[in-house]
């Protein structure tokens, strides 16, 4: 069965009662694994070879997190701007001064200030672009590097590492 472009699972079952999986990846991190265990039993055998480490961060959850955390810095970097912006429209409208909008800002740099100075990984830079394709107004090297934190210095360094 293929799953994707990327993925085929095939899997069966032999005279001695085991049933088999092998999971087939194409890629920059292909992998081939067989997966082998008896439907009496939760015990399952991995055995298996790929390129990279990828296939091992999936099965570990590492790639999890990495998803998990690089989404939470978007939504965090958003709030930042919201919080921003709801502190500057309470000074256009007069409910705070000057003084009070800069030292609430100084003393509160983290609810506030969206810092870019993160060189990202490669698994990163998937998750960005993966998921920027769905998040609005993200359309600008700017854009995209603001949102997930990333170095625009060091994003630049990485992209012609990621095109190889």
């Amino acid at each position: 069965m293929m799953l994707d472009d990327n993925i085929t699972i095939g899997s069966g079952s032999c005279d001695t009662g085991l049933e088999q999986t092998f999971v087939y990846t194409k890629g920059e991190e292909a992998a081939l694994v067989g997966i082998v265990g008896h439907p009496k039993t939760d015990v399952k055998i991995f055995t298996g070879v790929c390129l990279g480490d990828g296939f091992v961060r999936r099965m570990t959850g590492e790639s999890s997190q990495v998803i998990i955390d690089t989404l939470v810095q978007a939504i965090n970097n958003r709030t930042k701007e919201r919080n921003y912006f709801r502190l500057l429209s309470k000074l256009y409208s007069g409910e705070t001064t000057e003084d009070e909008f800069e030292s609430t800002i100084n003393d509160n740099e983290g609810e506030f200030v969206v810092k870019m100075d993160k060189k990202p990984s490669m698994e990163e830079l998937q998750v960005a672009f993966s998921a920027s394709k769905d998040i609005m107004d993200v359309e600008t090297t700017d854009d995209l590097c603001s949102l997930f934190s990333f170095s625009p210095y060091e994003f630049q360094k990485v992209i012609p590492t990621a095109k190889q």
